[in-house]
């Protein structure tokens, strides 16, 4: 059994991880990027039809705010309807982002992570059997991802009264999504728990991982905005979302078309992700916990984490997180403010070419 969870405990590199990954996600290519495409092509048409008018009503509002000629030197004042309706465009944004992240979780994330964790046992394991699998867990994750939800919703506002003007709660929010978030579905998926123990346990395992897992987090990123950038590019003038006229919002044709060309790329390079984070999760165990060792000490041939105890969680908050708290600031900083230089500079660009 060791030979098996003792995968790359000498060589936990962020290299090693990615390749790993892409070895697990060859195994089960059809099986993966079959349910993500079924799931994702739907949901992506589905995002696109739903901030569409949210868009369009944002365009509106926006113009609002515009000066109206270009001789003006100073911005007309936004009313205080007017400012809340854009606080509830941006509201429903963030709720269809959310519902689809939720949906993705549920549907794709679970299926991949128990396939991927067979495969880690040296056994490939069909859609139908994950699902049998998982259907027993799957509402008690779906709590658990709703409680998150919730909890982060309510650590945003509270940090928005109090840290976001020095910007410190950008680094808290960061450091709580990237502790929590990538081991939160093997450990419901693959353990016994409860929906605080899950969220504790899944906590206490990505703080201890936490720099790897933002490293892979970081690769897999670029590559996803790589692959969306190369396709705005290839994609540029077939088929165009017209927002400007409020008595007729829709797609053309050949804007569907590259809708579904790019929700299926996105399909590509989305099992990736639950696929290194089932990796990573068995890798902490092991080296954290000695699951290896746990699993070959039960008098079950094909034992798997559910098998066994899982250890309680640490404490919430140790010496070690403060310090990783003021780096992930640091870092979220850099990364706005590339951000928002990219930015400048592509509306610096527009602007001219408007003229």
């Amino acid at each position: 059994m060791q030979s098996i969870l003792t995968p790359w405990v000498e060589d936990p590199s962020t290299g090693n991880v990615l390749s790993r990954t892409l070895n697990a996600y060859r195994a089960n290519f059809l099986s993966m990027f079959g349910l993500a495409a079924l799931i994702n092509i739907p949901l992506t048409i589905w995002s696109a039809y739903m901030t569409l008018p949210l868009l369009q009503r944002m365009s509106q509002l926006m113009g609002q705010m515009a000066p109206a000629s270009q001789g003006a030197t100073s911005l007309p004042t936004l009313d205080q309807s007017a400012l809340n309706q854009l606080l509830g465009v941006y509201s429903s944004f963030a709720f269809t982002y959310i519902a689809i992240n939720f949906l993705l979780f549920v549907l794709v994330y679970t299926a991949i992570t128990y396939l991927t964790s067979e495969h880690i046992f040296g056994r490939n394991a069909s859609l139908m059997e994950a699902f049998r699998a998982l259907s027993g867990r799957l509402p008690l994750y779906s709590v658990a991802l709703i409680f998150v939800v919730v909890l982060l919703v309510g650590l945003t506002y509270g940090l928005a009264l109090l840290l976001f003007l020095c910007g410190f709660g950008f680094g808290v929010i960061a450091w709580f999504l990237a502790g929590l978030l990538p081991f939160l579905t093997p450990v419901f998926m693959l353990e016994r728990t409860s929906i605080m123990g899950g969220v504790s346990r899944a906590f206490g395992l990505g703080k201890l991982y936490l720099w790897p897992v933002v490293r892979i987090l970081l690769v897999l990123g670029v590559a996803s905005v790589v692959v969306s950038m190369v396709v705005g590019y290839v994609l540029p003038d077939t088929g165009t979302i017209d927002i400007t006229n409020s008595a007729q919002i829709s797609f053309n044709n050949a804007a569907l078309v590259n809708l579904v060309i790019s929700a299926v790329l996105s399909a590509l390079l989305l099992p990736l992700f639950p696929i290194a984070f089932t990796i990573m999760y068995y890798d902490a165990r092991v080296r954290y916990e000695g699951l290896d060792t746990a699993l070959a000490a039960t008098s079950k041939t094909d034992a798997r984490p559910a098998d066994i105890e899982s250890p309680r969680a640490g404490a919430l908050l140790e010496r070690r997180d403060t310090s990783n708290i003021i780096i992930m600031t640091m870092i979220v900083f850099g990364v706005l403010i590339a951000f928002y230089a990219v930015m400048y500079m592509m509306l610096s660009l527009s602007s001219t070419s408007m003229f």
